[in-house]
Parts: structure tokens; sequence; C-alpha cells
């Protein structure tokens, strides 16, 4: 077992290849590193110092479960290593490139970074998050979101909770799609060139298709949406009772004082798509469409988002001086 001393509000980093990495948090002010499989941890290079404690794990490192000061500051990275954390509160850094990231029962400052890996948030305490997918999913539930940047290019986006603060809140997509569910009012500012903006909730709406406003019940804090060719939909949160989303298997950390009701996004089973994220239609809709094919480009990576958007709004330009 490593064991470090980096106080209550200390820091602790790591740096792993393919090792799974399970945190929870504990009361106290150690850091206690053990191999899930009770190995020995000899490939883990160590670095304590006064407040910190920095790993890095090198190749064929062992699966680590880690037990880290409930308001330490911690930041992990990854490369296909799953990462797991239950009941932390400090601020949060995780990266990974095709693991999958699970937190439960988080809350503070979180900045998350995934590739083709999955996210999963479930913040029981009041939370500002920065999170960035490319194809992988991203997925957020909180009792109180203080601030929001959540961004992906093929993944699709589910964001539940109370926007209590003063933001700003933006979620971006290129080919994604979003599902938001708040929990109190809100006023959405919609973009997309070939998305539909859809509220299955009390809400009044204006402007165009490509550029809507929806104030959802008496209003609230200001949220952009903004996509290439995703859809919006808007949709009522009803209260989840405090429960992890596949959660780490680990010990529960020390009740949280004053647990917000957390809601979850209605999914009806008819919404659910079972095509593979990022596959596209292979029939010939493509190769008559043009804006099809222009997303193909894009998906693909012949060209840019920006040059993405100036096709798509030129071939809406010209569609609706022909239907003029």
């Amino acid at each position: 077992m490593v064991e470090h001393v980096i106080g209550a509000d200390g820091a602790f980093t790591l740096a792993a290849r393919n090792s799974d990495i399970r945190l929870r948090a504990v009361a106290g002010d150690t850091v206690r590193i053990r191999a899930r499989d009770g190995s020995d941890l000899r490939r883990l290079d160590t670095e304590p110092g006064d407040g910190i404690l920095a790993v890095r794990a090198r190749g064929g490192a062992p699966d680590l479960d880690i037990e880290v000061p409930v308001a330490a500051a911690v930041i992990i990275e990854g490369s296909s290593s799953d990462l797991a954390a239950i009941g932390l509160r400090g601020e949060q850094r995780y990266r990974t490139a095709s693991g999958d990231i699970v937190l439960d029962d988080v809350g503070g400052r979180l900045a998350i970074e995934a590739v083709s890996g999955d996210v999963a948030i479930l913040a029981a305490a009041p939370a500002e998050v920065s999170a960035r997918t490319v194809s992988g999913d991203l997925a957020i539930r909180a009792g109180s979101i203080s601030r929001l940047r959540a961004v992906t290019t093929s993944g699709d986006l589910h964001v539940a909770g109370s926007f209590d603060g003063d933001g700003p809140y933006a979620i971006e997509t290129v080919s994604g799609d979003a599902t938001l569910a708040p929990a109190n009012g809100l006023r959405v500012e919609a973009s997309s060139i070939t998305g539909d903006v859809q509220a299955d909730v009390d809400a009044r709406s204006e402007g165009p298709r490509g550029r809507r406003t929806v104030v959802v019940g008496p209003g609230g804090a200001d949220l952009t949406f903004r996509s290439t060719s995703g859809d919006l939909r808007i949709v009522r949160a009803t209260v989840l009772a405090p429960a992890p989303v596949a959660p780490p298997e680990a010990p529960a950390p020390p009740p949280a004082p004053q647990t917000p009701e957390i809601p979850v996004i209605p999914l009806p089973a008819a919404a659910v798509d079972d095509t593979p994220s990022g596959d596209v239609a292979t029939d010939d809709t493509a190769t008559t469409d043009p804006s099809l094919a222009i997303l193909r480009d894009l998906e693909r990576g012949d060209i840019d988002v920006d040059e993405a958007t100036r096709r798509l709004a030129a071939l809406e330009d010209e569609e609706a001086g022909r239907g003029g």
C-alpha cells in the first residue's frame, strides 16, 4: 500500500495508461493506494511532497483502489483506463481516451475530457461542470448546477438539473443530439442549422427553425445550445432519489448534509435509437441529399466545422431562393 498525508484539502495527481481507477472520498488527510488484486505496487512511481502526492503508473500496473480526502483537489489522466469516483467535493479533473468516466455523489468544480468513452455524472452537491467528448455520450444529473459547458462532436448529451447560478450555461454539438431536463425555469437560445428544437414542457417559443428562443416555465438563467445538425429536446425533470449512476464498487463515503433532490431525464421507449453512435445511413439518400453529403464529409474529417457550417448555410439560402 502507498500512503501519504496531503492534508484535508491537499492535492493528488495520477497518470495511468490502462489501469482501471476507483477513487472514494474519506474523512481525514491521507491518500491510500491499494492494488485491487492485492499485488505489489512496484510499477507506481510516486513523488510525495508537502500537501501533494503525484503518482505515475507504468505499463502493466494493476487496477487501483484509492482513498482521497473528501475536499482534496484531484487530477486523473488515463489512456484506456476506466475512471470512477465517489463522494469527492474538491476541484476535480479527469481525462481519458477510450475509457469510461463515472462520477457519483460528487460536487464542486468538475472538468472532464473523454474521446470515445462515455461520461456519467451524478452531482449530489452544487457543481460547476465543464465536460467534453468526441464520440462518447455525456450524461449529467445534478441537484444544482452553477455553471455548465458540455461539448461533443457526435456523442449525445443528456443534462438534468436545477440551473441556480449566474452561469454561463452552454451545450454544443456537431451532429450529436441533446436532451435537457431543467428542474426550474430556464431561457434557452437554440441554434442548429439542420437540427430541430422540441419542447415537451410548459414553454413558449419564438423565432425561426434554425434560431429559436424557448422560455421554460417562468424563465430564469440563460442557456445556449449550438449545433450543426443535432436536435435539442426539452423534457420535464422528475425527482430521482439520490442513487449512484453505475457506481464504483467501493464503500460509500460519509453522507453529505442536505443532499438536494436530483432530477432524472425521462426517455420514452420511442426515443431510443439502436443505431450505433456515429453510424451514418448507408442507403442512397446521402447521394441525393446535399446536406447529408456535407455532414458525411464533416464526419470523415474532409472538412472542418466552419466549412460545413458555411456550406450548409449556402445550401439553405439556395433552397430558399428556389422556393421563393
